[in-house]
């Protein structure tokens, strides 16, 4: 487990699919990050067996959820993947809309970066995200990343490419 000022930063497991159906339905996540057609609590549990825990074992990393220390919520999550269209491993994060606008994105990208570079050793770490998308830039660019080109994602959608060099 990871943490911050705030957060802790904890695996995902198939205990979490309530929290992580409601995240993946919201609007910003479908939005910004897309619909990855979860419509049911076991659609979110087989996302979370097939797609999130296969890559902690794979890669030795993955999505994490952030859960707010004072309250215990879950806020959003946050993490590393290595995706097979992208040269390097890429960060991201997606927050619940209650809990947007009050630096915990920030936060937890932070802690996230941290740990790919100093104890994983990945450097340099990318990210994507769509030009629209101000908020995630100004995450980006907050945690040291910058803007180094485009990419096309593998839907065929043109991102802005950050890196950490």
């Amino acid at each position: 487990m990871l943490k911050s000022k705030r957060l802790f930063i904890e695996e995902i497991v198939t205990d979490d699919a309530s929290f992580f159906y409601e995240l993946m339905n919201s609007p910003g996540y479908i939005n910004n990050i897309g619909d990855r057609k979860i419509k049911t609590i076991r659609d979110a549990e087989d996302y979370i067996i097939n797609k999130i825990r296969p890559h902690y074992i794979k890669h030795g990393y993955g999505f994490y959820k952030m859960v707010e220390q004072a309250s215990g919520f879950k806020v959003g999550t946050v993490g590393l993947v290595k995706r097979p269209h992208l040269k390097h491993t890429d960060i991201g994060y997606a927050l619940l809309p209650n809990f947007e606008k009050r630096g915990f994105a920030t936060e937890a990208a932070q802690v996230i970066l941290d740990y790919a570079l100093n104890e994983l050793k990945l450097n340099p770490v990318w990210a994507v995200v769509t030009f629209d998308n101000k908020a995630s830039q100004r995450v980006l660019e907050r945690i040291g990343l910058t803007q180094i080109g485009t990419t096309t994602w593998d839907d065929g959608e043109a991102l802005a490419l950050f890196s950490t060099k």
